[in-house]
């Protein structure tokens, strides 16, 4: 990755599975990388909290999303109520009529049936996956 564009996007999760987008700029970075491990919980104060209304696609569906500054402060703590992961996984028939929020990542299980690289300009390589429904 570029040094000048490295950052930190991360997801964050409570105890009601609820989710939220986090991000850490590339100028606070360094500060950050050896504190935050990924799969610890931490008790966490003073982040900047934004509109989460930018870009193309939201890794989270919350309102909001949160940016790391020099002030926020992290206490790690063990909270076993906070499981390592948390899927919401959409079914392919879903996704074949339409039924999500193409505005928002989502999760699904599928096997990669075939992979196309596609050069629209010289800039721009296009990845297109096919995925097989192998749930029955």
């Amino acid at each position: 990755m570029c040094e000048k564009s490295r950052h930190l996007k991360m997801v964050l999760m409570d105890g009601r599975r609820d989710k939220i987008h986090a991000i850490v700029k590339k100028e606070d970075l360094e500060s950050w990388e050896a504190e935050l491990k990924e799969g610890k919980t931490y008790y966490m104060y003073k982040f900047k909290v934004v509109l989460n209304d930018d870009g193309q696609y939201k890794i989270c569906a919350h309102p909001f999303k949160l940016y790391f500054t020099g002030g926020t402060t992290l206490r790690q703590v063990d909270l076993a109520e906070i499981p390592l992961q948390s899927y919401e996984f959409k079914i392919f028939e879903d996704i074949a009529y339409g039924n999500y929020d193409p505005t928002k990542l989502i999760d699904v299980i599928a096997v990669v049936e075939e992979v196309k690289f596609q050069l629209p300009n010289r800039n721009l390589v296009r990845v297109v996956f096919n995925f097989k429904d192998l749930s029955g």
